[in-house]
């Protein structure tokens, strides 16, 4: 005779039930038994599991960028790990991106394919904006600014503005070109990344 209720376990109170039965996975874990793996997965599963594991990767890509510092021209950040620790986060970084890749592999997971050209004319349009803010009109919330402070600041924004609308004209000449080849060539992605 099965009992129910809080006597049937060890202890009483929620959950107790839940905490004396046999957990799977606790076990499947402890004895690093390999899953089986699904006979199919729904596209819409795969685009959800490929986005989560895209941010994975961002992320760790973005980690892996920091753990020896940066220095640049107005942010920077000293590294503040041993170099023990960043040769170990980048061997822990490298498995997880091996796991990743088979787990993509095992999945049949598709890669989500984003434009680099999107994302540069996204940065350049945001940085155009940073930029334009420091003429000597737009400080003026700041206080009364000087004028050679403002003439200094609109000569040396003038220089690096036209320095980033260069960089536009060519991603705009490439986006421009790359539409061409696609209306040419077919709508159909080629599935295959950066060569």
């Amino acid at each position: 005779m099965r009992h129910t209720g809080p006597r049937a376990g060890l202890s009483s109170g929620p959950g107790a039930q839940d905490e004396n039965r046999e957990n799977p996975l606790a076990k499947q874990a402890s004895t690093k038994v390999e899953p089986a793996l699904p006979i199919a997965i729904s596209a819409t599963h795969a685009r959800a599991l490929s986005a989560h594991f895209k941010t994975v990767e961002e992320y760790l890509r973005v980690v892996e960028s920091w753990l020896d510092g940066y220095e640049g021209v107005f942010y920077g950040s000293r590294a503040e790990l041993s170099a023990p620790q960043r040769a170990r986060i980048r061997t822990l970084i490298t498995e997880i991106i091996t796991g990743l890749q088979r787990t993509k592999s095992d999945l049949a997971l598709e890669p989500l394919e984003g434009s680099s050209l999107g994302i540069i004319r996204a940065y350049l349009s945001e940085l155009w904006v940073s930029l334009v803010e420091t003429r000597g009109r737009y400080l003026r919330g700041y206080g009364e600014v000087p004028p050679e402070l403002a003439a200094y600041l609109d000569r040396r924004v003038d220089e690096l503005e036209s320095r980033v609308n260069e960089i536009r004209r060519l991603t705009e000449e490439a986006a421009a070109a790359g539409a061409g080849k696609a209306e040419g060539e077919g709508s159909a992605p080629s599935g295959r990344g950066p060569r």
